[in-house]
């Protein structure tokens, strides 16, 4: 918890966590640290909507089976498709929009995102050579977080918190769809752009609204543009 409050999806100088055990660092040996967890990751996604446009990056990397082949994609300023369900339509009776325009980044400024897949069937599990301390750091480290300036947003990406709602969407195409117990993923706004976005005076989370729902769907929408790349190397693994 107290590593996480820090960003360890990329560095800040202003502003970083470290653990230290004097005397116990035996204890530590072995252990899974906020960066071995990308070693074991089945799927890597990396995105970046800002005026410009979508770019992200895509990475499969399945355990040494015969059958199946690892491979990487990217696309740089892709057009990217909005979900459309659950939102109201914005004041004037304009439709709601169908592919991202940089408009919709007002008050929000650019989105970067990193998102770390993992397969939580036994077979794939046991090809890592660790499947019990996997499983056990999964249980407390999945689900979608959210960074401003490096820092972390909580509640977001908590045990239980969806705030994304994968987990509802999944329950008819399990076999398509990521729910967050099989996701380690960071959103990073930067503090000065993203002024539409207010925190809560409990400080958990930002406040509903206009800004809010925009960018919880930008966000949304890239993680279903992940789903639709690894669909067929999902497909791939159960085969």
């Amino acid at each position: 918890l107290i590593t996480s409050l820090s960003s360890p999806f990329e560095t800040n100088d202003s502003f970083s966590v470290a653990l230290s055990v004097p005397g116990r660092e035996k204890d530590l040996q072995g252990m899974f640290g906020s960066e071995d967890f990308k070693d074991q990751a089945i799927w890597e996604f990396s995105f970046e909507i800002d005026e410009n446009g979508f770019s992200w990056r895509y990475g499969f990397k399945p355990p040494l089976w015969k059958s199946v082949v690892g491979r990487e994609a990217s696309k740089k300023n892709d057009v990217l498709l909005l979900d459309d369900k659950g939102y109201e339509e914005p004041p004037g009776g304009e439709e709601v929009a169908a592919v991202f325009k940089p408009s919709f980044l007002d008050g929000i400024g650019p989105i970067r995102g990193v998102i770390y897949g993992y397969y939580l069937r036994s077979e794939v599990l046991k090809a890592t050579g660790n499947q019990q301390q996997l499983k056990g750091w999964l249980s407390d480290q999945t689900g979608v977080r959210v960074y401003r300036d490096n820092v972390r947003v909580f509640n977001y990406g908590e045990p239980t918190d969806d705030w994304l709602g994968l987990n509802v969407r999944r329950i008819n195409r399990p076999g398509d769809r990521f729910g967050t117990n099989s996701l380690v993923a960071a959103v990073s706004l930067d503090l000065e752009s993203s002024y539409s976005l207010k925190e809560k005076t409990n400080r958990e989370g930002f406040d509903g609204g206009g800004g809010f729902l925009r960018f919880q769907r930008l966000v949304f929408s890239a993680f279903e543009r992940f789903e639709r790349e690894a669909m067929e190397d999902r497909k791939a693994l159960d085969d």
